[in-house]
């Protein structure tokens, strides 16, 4: 079993003058609040230790990848220097998203035990109703928010929803 989190990029900035879509960092507001919210979210799953065992019954975070638009390089990124975890870009992230290329990226994770993923909207919600409720009813994650499933790579890829925290909570961690 691997814990997959889904985690929506941090607040962008939106698009000035010939900035394209892909191009939007996040606000200077929006790191630094999705900074205190990594930092939360280290507390609630453990940080890997220079061993490379986790703490707490998780066992941290093993894997970061990452949509290769920049809003949410920069959300990885963030997660990557909490965690002390590297980043990998994936283009199964880049939107509208690529399920079963991203679950066969995964299941080529060697020691998987905790991924995060981050991306963007619709597609999270998407594929959260998709792996847990069979179907891809839309669930909404907020920007900098993390929902936590339970994947069964072995199998059918089909996993069970564990929770789903909004930023502000894991900012008050």
């Amino acid at each position: 079993m691997t814990t997959l989190y889904l985690c929506r990029h941090a607040v962008a900035a939106e698009p000035v003058g010939i900035m394209t879509d892909a191009d939007r960092p996040l606000t200077p507001d929006g790191a630094k609040k999705f900074r205190k919210a990594a930092h939360g979210l280290v507390k609630l799953l453990g940080k890997r230790e220079k061993g490379g065992r986790g703490e707490g019954e998780r066992g941290g975070v093993t894997h970061i990848l990452s949509s290769p638009l920049v809003r949410a390089r920069q959300t990885a990124e963030i997660l990557a220097e909490a965690f002390a975890v590297p980043v990998k870009v994936t283009a199964a992230l880049e939107p509208p998203g690529d399920l079963k290329r991203l679950i066969k990226e995964i299941r080529g994770l060697k020691n998987a035990r905790g991924v995060v993923v981050v991306g963007h909207e619709p597609t999270l919600g998407d594929w959260l109703g998709e792996l847990c409720f069979d179907r891809a009813g839309r669930v909404e994650l907020k920007k900098g928010s993390v929902a936590a499933i339970e994947l069964n790579t072995h199998t059918d890829a089909k996993g069970q929803l564990l929770w789903l925290i909004q930023p502000g909570i894991l900012r008050n961690l």
